[in-house]
């Protein structure tokens, strides 16, 4: 192990097949996802984040284009005031695998992917019960709107939002 990673950020038809199954095996290791149509969401984002140490994976995090239905979900969990048609992007599939955790992967993909959304319009939004993503999203200008909710997989599940 190093501490040297590279990092990319790519379309989902900019990866290969293999890089869409690591991103999909990584996600859905971290256990926060719901399997079912994992593989389609994953293709409709606008962007994937990867961090490499080597030629291995070892963590991702997305820009995620969500539909109407789960973001109507969300706003009713989070009793947010907004329409669906408001919340063009969604931060999400953020996962490291458990032996590189505490070096600033995450946060440093999560920079990457707000960086290339510049010149974006509309509200990203993030939901997330881990407490080093919240204050990520309180140092980069998102906002906790709404109320906490209780998940399948998290409790106290916090809305943040930003407009970009």
């Amino acid at each position: 192990m190093t501490d040297k990673f590279t990092y990319k950020i790519k379309t989902p038809s900019e990866c290969t097949d293999k890089e869409l199954k690591e991103f999909y095996e990584i996600v859905l290791k971290g256990g926060k996802v719901q399997k079912e149509g994992l593989e389609n969401r994953i293709r409709k984002c606008k962007y994937l984040g990867f961090c490499m140490d080597d030629e291995h994976p070892v963590g991702t995090s997305a820009i995620k284009q969500p539909s109407e239905n789960y973001i109507n979900t969300v706003i009713k969990d989070h009793l947010i005031n907004r329409n669906a048609s408001e919340l063009k992007f969604e931060m999400g599939y953020s996962c490291t695998i458990p032996e590189y955790r505490k070096r600033g992967i995450s946060s440093e993909l999560k920079t990457l992917l707000l960086n290339k959304m510049s010149g974006e319009k509309g509200i990203i939004y993030c939901t997330t019960a881990i407490l080093s993503s919240q204050h990520f999203l309180d140092d980069h200008g998102f906002t906790n709107v709404g109320v906490d909710y209780d998940g399948k997989n998290d409790k106290n599940i916090k809305y943040y939002e930003k407009q970009l």
